[in-house]
């Protein structure tokens, strides 16, 4: 299943045994709910895995299991802007870290077969090589709709959030 940390803290740890495992996911390690999440389950005896840019800091402290996916930020970048491609880069590693535990865990299971996990594994491997393509193309479109929202006063961007986002791809 699917959760916020929130969720999962005050609904579901409850419901949390030793047959259960839970992934905190964040980039920098240092989210508090995440990480009292992981500390409930713990408590509760299920497995705590956190999925991190880092292998220290306050969430892998509480986890019993860190998948490091590392990421550096990228050269030749302007240093004001260095901040954003590195948050895109670690969001797109950790999807990537997520796919590959997912192909696995199928494997494992026997749901997925080992060749059928393969040709996946190089779909995405396919799909990661087309992210520069794309942000190229997407360019222009993007210009023209900056040009278009100069003058307004607010703009409000809507979503779920990164970490709930990035969960539900798993």
């Amino acid at each position: 299943d699917v959760l916020t940390a929130l969720e999962l803290s005050r609904y579901e740890a409850p419901l949390l045994g030793p047959a259960d495992a839970v992934l905190g996911i964040s980039n920098s390690g240092s989210s508090t709910r995440t990480r009292e999440s992981l500390l409930l389950a713990r408590e509760r005896g299920a497995l705590t895995v956190a999925v991190l840019g880092s292998r220290s800091g306050p969430l892998a402290d509480v986890a019993e299991l860190v998948l490091h996916r590392p990421v550096e930020a990228p050269e030749g970048v302007d240093a004001s802007r260095a901040r954003v491609y590195l948050n895109l880069i670690e969001y797109v590693a950790t999807l990537i870290t997520l796919y590959g535990l997912g192909l696995e865990l199928g494997v494992r299971v026997g749901r997925l077969a080992h060749a059928d996990a393969v040709a996946l594994g190089d779909r995405l491997d396919a799909a990661v090589d087309a992210i520069g393509e794309v942000a190229r193309r997407m360019e222009p479109s993007v210009a023209a709709l900056a040009a278009e929202l100069d003058g307004a006063d607010t703009i409000w961007i809507i979503g779920g959030g990164p970490n709930r986002g990035t969960a539900d791809y798993l």
